[in-house]
């Protein structure tokens, strides 16, 4: 885990709701009890793998319920599936109402992922990068921003930045009612 990611959970922690958080996509590093000040974390991965509780793919959860999650806990895995929409989508799914999501994505980061042949870079999978408009509008539909930025200081931006890697963050609020277009329109000035 990024120390930016760290220092975001620390300060939003209180934006958590209940006592369970489902850590999407953290197999490999999941999330520490202490950290995010919850009893349950039900990590879900897509390979199985020591420490991962479901094995499910997240543009699908089909192995979780509608409206039964708490809490969801994305850190830099959005950017290794081809269609990240469609796990926003299924965040808002299994969500209860009232639910919280943390995601966390790269901005500026190597191109990395878990490589399934030694031999091949190119089994590695890794598709997006992200800016804080790039994330809003993925969850603009499905969740009311609590608060969306990058994850390190200003100044920002590739062609002003001191810094070799950031990344972007974005925190919500599961929405009753999925927004239409309409929402796009009365914010066509970006201001989501």
């Amino acid at each position: 885990m990024r120390s930016e990611t760290v220092k975001i959970i620390e300060k939003l922690r209180s934006s958590f709701k209940g006592e369970s958080l489902y850590d999407i996509g953290g197999g490999y590093e999941p999330v520490k009890q202490d950290l995010v000040g919850k009893n349950k974390i039900t990590v879900v991965d897509y390979v199985e793998m020591p420490g991962v509780d479901i094995v499910d793919d997240m543009m699908s959860l089909g192995k979780i319920s509608d409206n039964s999650v708490e809490n969801i806990y994305c850190s830099d895995a959005l950017e290794h599936v081809s269609r990240p929409w469609d796990a926003i989508k299924q965040f808002h799914r299994v969500l209860l109402p009232g639910g919280v999501v943390f995601l966390t994505v790269p901005f500026v980061w190597h191109f990395h992922g878990h490589q399934s042949n030694k031999d091949d870079w190119r089994s590695r999978v890794d598709f997006w990068r992200f800016t804080p408009h790039a994330l809003e509008s993925l969850c603009y539909r499905y969740f009311k921003k609590i608060e969306c930025d990058w994850d390190a200081p200003p100044p920002l931006g590739p062609q002003n930045s001191p810094i070799w890697r950031c990344g972007v963050y974005f925190v919500g609020e599961k929405l009753e009612r999925i927004r239409g277009d309409e929402y796009l329109v009365e914010n066509k000035e970006n201001k989501w």
